[in-house]
């Protein structure tokens, strides 16, 4: 019985631990013309999150993939900081309280996203 016991527990630990998660998150500037994405897949609660930040405008596309290491990739997480209609922050908040920020320029002739 303790056997049986220890593997159930086991197997439940087991498929919590490899529980496959996916999240997006996105913004669009002031004026509607520009947005910013950020997806993510993480495969277990021990792995970073596998992100693409996707930036639009002007019918235009870019993406950058970096990894991220956080619980969770939502609001309290992402911020997403329009400092005009061509420019936002994208603020991460990882889970040693370290902070990344990758910050786009949206124009008519160029898409740069890059990280701060």
């Amino acid at each position: 019985m303790k056997n049986g016991i220890i593997i159930f527990f086991a197997t439940v630990l087991l498929f919590a631990c490899s529980a496959k998660k996916s999240e997006e998150l996105s913004s669009k500037s002031p004026d509607g013309k520009a947005e910013v994405k950020i997806s993510g897949t993480k495969n277990s609660f021990a792995d970073p999150w596998q992100t693409t930040i996707k930036i639009s405008g002007y019918g235009n596309n870019n993406e950058v993939q970096t990894e991220i290491f956080a619980g969770n990739l939502d609001k309290e997480t992402v911020s997403f900081n329009w400092e005009s209609n061509n420019a936002c922050k994208v603020v991460v908040k990882q889970q040693d309280n370290t902070v990344r920020t990758f910050v786009t320029d949206i124009q008519p002739d160029k898409l740069e996203l890059h990280e701060e």
